[in-house]
């Protein structure tokens, strides 16, 4: 899985980083869109059969926001919200 961790402000979008790794956040938005049943696609992996299953996606986007503090370490500030900043189309 390729993730890359991005930071948008006033000035635009940065790229921090790029992982690939089946790791938290990076594996959320896409676990949302699988449909075949994990536990199936990891019985074939160790069985070796993983080019007999069908794997199955919803098509649809999925985004993960991590929104971090402004200041580590420090108070936790609580019931932030994202309007403006999430649009859906369903």
């Amino acid at each position: 899985m390729l993730y890359a961790g991005l930071m948008i402000n006033n000035r635009g979008i940065k790229v921090l980083e790029f992982n690939v790794r089946f790791g938290d956040p990076e594996a959320q938005p896409l676990l949302m869109r699988l449909k075949t049943d994990l536990v199936e696609i990891f019985e074939a992996v160790v069985n070796g059969t993983l080019h007999k299953i069908k794997i199955d996606w919803d098509d649809r986007p999925a985004v993960c926001v991590v929104w971090p503090q402004k200041a580590i370490p420090g108070p936790i500030k609580k019931a932030r919200s994202l309007k403006g900043w999430i649009r859906s189309n369903d």
